[in-house]
């Protein structure tokens, strides 16, 4: 993980640190950004994703059901990842959430590989990146379908 990627598992709760040099935490400017955006969007349920909340009598964002990433204008990122049990383990949520996607009937990433490249190490918006270029590629070798059509008539 990068220090601009901060993950959380569901129902799992965001800090801001004052100093902006602790990994885990928002600074206050980015916390205050995203509070921003929860008000300014509850009309379409933007508290679906991140709620604001008081715990330890600070206030705090608390990822709520939904899983996915939230860039901030910043370039960070707040990952989400499932809750498969009460220990936070990062990589095995990943592996699960994989798994899940695969298993949806119209997902287009039902054949990517992730043994061979070690996603649950890898940010999961670059495994989203990933999924999307190894389908890519598989379009690319297929070729641009063409058809001729002949057409005969006399030209002026």
């Amino acid at each position: 993980m990068n220090n601009k990627t901060i993950t959380l598992i569901e129902y799992e709760y965001l800090h801001y640190n004052e100093n902006d040099n602790e990994k885990t935490k928002l600074s206050l400017k980015e916390f205050n950004a995203v509070k921003e955006f929860i008000y300014r969007n509850e009309e379409t349920n933007a508290t679906q994703f991140l709620k604001i909340t008081t715990r330890n009598k600070h206030e705090a964002l608390e990822a709520q059901q939904f899983v996915g990433i939230i860039q901030l204008t910043n370039g960070k990122t707040i990952e989400i990842l499932p809750k498969i049990s009460k220990e936070k383990n990062v990589e095995k949520s990943k592996e699960i959430l994989i798994k899940m996607l695969k298993t949806l009937k119209n997902f287009p990433f039902k054949n990517f590989q992730s043994v061979n490249l070690k996603t649950t190490k890898m940010p999961l918006f670059e495994i989203f990146i990933q999924m999307f270029l190894v389908e890519l590629w598989k379009v690319v070798k297929k070729g641009v379908k063409h058809n001729y059509i002949t057409i005969e008539e006399n030209a002026k």
